[in-house]
């Protein structure tokens, strides 16, 4: 099953950017190229694969660089071809400003660059190319007062950047509404059901963690898409506790750890981290789920042990410091299902120690 993105763009605020664009009648804006059903490259996250869905919307403030350049420039015969070409723009972007433009569907894996092309996609240095593009005729809007505003995928504000779905409801309240607005949408779009954590069967899912090109947006993807199927396949009967209050005894407050699983009856705490390496204080932060310590209102954990998993592997931290030398407990790259039963048999033995 794919991923579900939402691709937020704006345009470029350089002004010989535009002069120079539109210098060449045929050259395009991203805004334009979209609407044209045109396939792309695109900046993409690198943990898309071929076949995820990605959404573009326009951002609610992608008027303003092309209405300071039009003020700036004024009617001015010189750039007579350019204005005209901007006022176009500007027209069309008053209609898709805060809504969706077009979906599109991830040809091929996503690549790096390290080349920067004046007149493509700028912000980005991983791309991806996407075909088809499918243009909505009538634009959803998806910020300000409405449905949608309480779906993180689609905020209005912030950088401009790469979201996820975060459930396959949301995606289905998107559809329906598109759908109701009068556009025709492609039957890949309309009978998408997105990932979910357990969707995969496991000997795939692993194989597909194994692949460090593969990466992820945030803490969230990364516990959704890594750390809780790992949990998962780990944990007695395979029950994960998302979200937990964890209040040690030594300390006057605790915090919420990712994810409580339980080995062989006992509960543990596990935290999700992008990179351990780039965290200011990780240790102070594990302490905050290290037993003695009290899990929600009733239960408890007696014993030091923190399950910590990141890019790289899996790491065990023991009364706050980091085990195994610094080193992942399981390297990302051996995950397999023999490897994590034996993963499931260390925590086992450190927990009862």
């Amino acid at each position: 099953m794919p991923n579900a993105y939402v691709a937020r763009f704006t345009f470029n605020d350089d002004p010989e950017y535009w002069l120079n664009l539109y210098l060449d009648k045929s050259s395009l804006s991203d805004l334009e190229w979209l609407l044209s059903e045109r396939a792309s490259e695109w900046s993409m996250p690198r943990s898309c694969f071929p076949g995820d869905i990605v959404f573009f919307q326009l951002a609610v403030g992608a008027l303003r660089p092309i209405n300071r350049l039009l003020t700036a420039v004024g009617d001015t015969r010189e750039f007579g071809r350019q204005v005209r070409r901007l006022k176009t723009l500007a027209a069309i972007a008053d209609r898709y400003a805060g809504c969706l433009v077009a979906c599109g569907k991830v040809h091929g894996p996503p690549e790096a660059s390290d080349e920067v092309d004046y007149y493509t996609h700028w912000k980005g240095r991983v791309y991806a190319s996407i075909n088809p593009i499918v243009a909505f005729r009538e634009p959803l809007r998806v910020t300000g007062d409405n449905d949608f505003r309480t779906m993180s995928a689609f905020a209005p504000a912030g950088p401009v950047t790469h979201r996820m779905f975060g459930s396959e409801s949301d995606l289905e309240r998107t559809v329906a509404a598109l759908k109701t607005a009068g556009n025709k949408l492609p039957l890949w779009l309309t009978s998408t059901r997105i990932k979910q954590a357990g969707d995969d069967d496991p000997r795939n899912l692993l194989a597909r963690l194994r692949d460090l090109k593969v990466g992820f947006l945030s803490e969230e993807h990364l516990v959704l898409h890594m750390a809780e199927p790992i949990c998962t396949l780990i944990a007695d009967e395979g029950l994960v506790r998302q979200q937990a209050t964890v209040r040690p005894d030594r300390l006057q407050s605790g915090g919420v750890v990712d994810l409580v699983i339980k080995v062989d009856g006992i509960a543990v705490p596990v935290e999700a981290k992008l990179n351990i390496s780039a965290e200011h204080d990780l240790r102070k932060q594990v302490r905050k789920y290290t037993g003695p310590a009290r899990v929600g209102k009733s239960e408890r954990i007696e014993h030091g042990i923190v399950v910590v998993i990141d890019q790289s592997g899996v790491y065990l931290f023991v009364n706050g410091e980091i085990a195994n030398g610094g080193e992942p407990v399981l390297e990302r790259t051996a995950l397999t299902q023999a490897a994590l039963k034996k993963l499931r048999q260390t925590i086992k033995h450190a927990t009862s120690q």
